[in-house]
């Protein structure tokens, strides 16, 4: 499951935002490169950022 679903539909159950899917091959292939952990922990933290922003948008919405 993609970290990316709670903020935009995915086409198809199971596919991955273009970060995960590069992190996620990477590592498949064996690939042994600094900071592929830390991408995945930007993502997470932007992801967590936009959740955030749409609660607040919804909770100003639900006072007017």
């Amino acid at each position: 499951m993609s970290l990316y679903s709670e903020i935009r539909s995915q086409p198809k159950v199971g596919c991955l935002s273009t970060i995960e899917n590069i992190v996620y091959s990477l590592k498949a292939l064996g690939e042994k490169v600094d900071g592929l952990e830390n991408l995945l922990d930007v993502f997470e933290s932007m992801v967590g950022d936009q959740r955030r922003l749409k609660d607040e948008r919804l909770s100003e919405r639900a006072k007017d």
